[in-house]
């Protein structure tokens, strides 16, 4: 569970479904570009929003289909690809620092 107002480009969500794991996750962030349809998501700001995600993870016919769509999602990105998106965030990250 990754709720997130903002992140450059959700390592997290995509570490968690590189392990195998449904990525939940906020709604309207960058974070719908990682998981795309094998994301569950929530509104961050609402308890309400995000107890209703992690009870739909209790439907097995609903965790089959994501799985699936999970799988086909990050095998799109290389090792090669990963490692540059987490060159470019701490790149940010120092430059954010610096100023």
């Amino acid at each position: 569970v990754f709720p997130s107002e903002y992140e450059g480009f959700g390592m997290p969500v995509l570490e968690a479904m590189m392990c195998g794991k449904i990525a939940i996750t906020s709604k309207g962030t960058s974070m719908e570009e990682i998981a795309l349809d094998s994301g569950i998501y929530f509104t961050s700001d609402s308890i309400e929003s995000i107890s209703d995600a992690l009870m739909r993870i209790q439907n097995t016919d609903l965790l089959a289909q994501k799985h699936a769509q999970r799988l086909k999602r990050v095998t799109s990105y290389g090792e090669i690809e990963i490692a540059r998106k987490y060159l470019t965030e701490y790149r940010l990250l120092k430059g954010a620092m610096h100023r």
